[in-house]
């Protein structure tokens, strides 16, 4: 119960305050805690971001996998899942604005949170969420390529269309979901005799030395 009070509270906090600016102090008196209950916790304010972080990337992951019986066309099934990860987003505003400030949603965080996060990546269940997706999309014949590749391509755009909206401040980032849906399967859409795509040649082992 403490746990999570202090993670809602940071996350409000660094959110108003940024990160750098924010105390430790500040994350209990939003929390309406002893400052001691805190450290009891967490060891210093960066073991609180990254606890939020993971958290936070948690969330939505288990939100994305609930859905019991989703659509079955492929397009509808995208659509479907987008407008449920961005309604996340708009429900975690101040958090991705957080996340964004400090390039934490990247595949590999920035040096300057290196120290912060070393090999932690919990954005990388959320893509292991998206590759799936896209690996049945090839399966199904909906979409053709390289499913590694499209992966990227479709991360890729979510991550500059809802960064971009967050820094916006647009008012509502699941509207965005119908454009991501469309920039992505006008690229990767099957198209009638396309061949499908050449397989990759394992890289020659390196000889030891």
């Amino acid at each position: 119960m403490f746990r999570r009070a202090i993670l809602d509270a940071a996350e409000a906090v660094f959110a108003e305050r940024g990160f750098h600016a924010a105390r430790i102090q500040d994350v209990a008196e939003r929390a309406q805690i002893a400052v001691g209950t805190v450290y009891n916790h967490f060891a210093q304010k960066e073991d609180v971001l990254l606890a939020l972080f993971t958290e936070r990337m948690r969330d939505m992951h288990a939100e994305l996998v609930a859905e019991p019986s989703p659509p079955e066309a492929f397009a509808d099934r995208l659509l479907h899942w987008l407008t449920r990860m961005l309604r996340f987003v708009d429900r975690h505003r101040s958090f991705f604005a957080v996340a964004s400030e400090h390039g934490l949603t990247a595949p590999r965080p920035p040096s300057a949170t290196e120290a912060i996060f070393g090999d932690a990546r919990p954005f990388e269940r959320i893509d292991a969420d998206f590759r799936s997706l896209v690996r049945d999309g090839v399966a199904e014949g909906a979409i053709a390529g390289d499913a590694r590749l499209l992966t990227r391509f479709l991360v890729g755009t979510i991550h500059a269309i809802v960064f971009g909206a967050v820094a916006d401040g647009r008012a509502r980032i699941e509207d965005e979901a119908p454009r991501i849906a469309a920039l992505f399967l006008r690229g990767a859409l099957a198209r009638p005799g396309e061949p499908p795509p050449a397989k990759r040649s394992p890289r020659p082992k390196r000889a030891a030395r």
